[in-house]
């Protein structure tokens, strides 16, 4: 039991920060990929810390990004949809301890058993694909990419 005690803050310290605003690496970040001069899907994978809800707005964040570097002020998402991977991992090792009491002739045994500790896990992934517009181009529903990057950064504190 001690056992359990002194790994979980370790795994809680691990687990703790979301995946960082940064290409992707093995622990999550964006990617993309160019379509066509104004055409793009964009990723962004969080960790096991990152909800479902920051990983859509880092995609969105990304997809905002990648239209100004363009040359593109506005941008329609064509589709998108963030997709759940789940699963279980042992973080404690179960343990067997027996303990044996008495003297020659007379012993008794107790044995104790542990059950390893598990714990679930949740990562995210969202993909959109976007369409990029000059100003003149631009249709109703478009986003302006730059009021995106402005708000996105502001609401997750990047620079």
């Amino acid at each position: 039991m001690k056992k359990i005690f002194l790994v979980l803050p370790l795994v809680f310290i691990l687990t703790a920060c979301s995946t960082a605003y940064s290409p992707a690496n093995f622990d999550g970040g964006y990617s993309s990929t160019m379509l066509a001069k104004d055409n793009y899907i964009v990723n962004f994978r969080g960790n096991e810390a990152t909800s479902s809800e920051k990983t859509r707005d880092l995609a969105l964040l990304r997809a905002a990004e990648i239209a100004i570097d363009n040359g593109y002020p506005y941008f329609v998402v064509l589709n998108g949809g963030t997709r759940e991977k789940s699963y279980t991992s042992q973080i404690a090792p179960g343990n067997i301890q027996t303990n044996v009491y008495g003297s020659y002739g007379y012993n008794v045994a107790n044995t104790t058993y542990n059950n390893p500790v598990m714990m679930d896990f949740s990562q995210f992934k969202t993909e959109l694909s976007i369409k990029a517009f000059s100003k003149e181009n631009a249709p109703s529903n478009a986003l302006e990419a730059v009021y995106i990057v402005n708000e996105m950064k502001k609401k997750y504190k990047i620079k």
